[in-house]
């Protein structure tokens, strides 16, 4: 049981990490360059994850996918409002914004250009299949201080997923650039 305790606590060890302004984060330079609000909580999530801390991991980890969830949000031009007044999409819930997206990427079927409408309906839809997961199955709980200890193995497994949902948006999206409202040529 200690040589197994020993080796997992090994392999965690290489989450911790403090990088240089110019060094990567664990989910690597395409993110980091593409989200750089994410940084700190990239370098916290692995912090808490080697500590053994892993409720604190997904926190910082669903905050991560917050900023995705808003830049996807803001990409497809989505507008929340409150008291008949919009508000700026860092004040929207989960859900607003999630019920938000949702229709607009259903009119991108309605493209001229069906290869293009195709592929945008493929990001989009896998964007939002992610986000109602981290939403449903993660951020309401963690967030919420709902009584749950998240184990080590659903923890590495959230950070993983994380780092692909990120990934992914990135090579299209950025905290800085969005897509045309409708694409006008192939993104990739």
């Amino acid at each position: 049981v200690v040589r197994l305790v020993r080796e997992r606590a090994e392999k965690l060890t290489g989450y911790y990490q403090t990088p240089k302004d110019s060094e990567p984060t664990l989910f690597g330079h395409v993110v980091d360059t593409a989200f750089p609000s994410v940084r700190n909580d990239v370098v916290n999530a692995g912090k808490s994850l080697a500590c053994g801390l892993n409720n604190a991991a997904v926190y910082h980890l669903v905050c991560v996918a917050e900023i995705g969830l808003r830049v996807l949000a803001w990409d497809r031009r989505v507008q929340v409002k409150h008291n008949k007044k919009v508000v700026p999409l860092e004040f929207a819930q989960w859900g607003e914004l999630i019920n938000k997206i949702e229709p607009e990427v259903a009119a991108i079927k309605n493209w001229k250009s069906k290869p293009l409408s195709a592929d945008a309906q493929r990001f989009y839809n896998r964007a939002l299949v992610e986000l109602r997961a981290f939403n449903a199955g993660w951020r309401t709980h963690v967030m919420h201080a709902r009584d749950h200890m998240y184990q080590t193995d659903e923890t590495v497994a959230l950070f993983g997923h994380v780092k692909r949902f990120m990934e992914t948006l990135a090579e299209r999206l950025s905290e800085a650039q969005r897509t045309p409202k409708i694409w006008k040529r192939p993104t990739s």
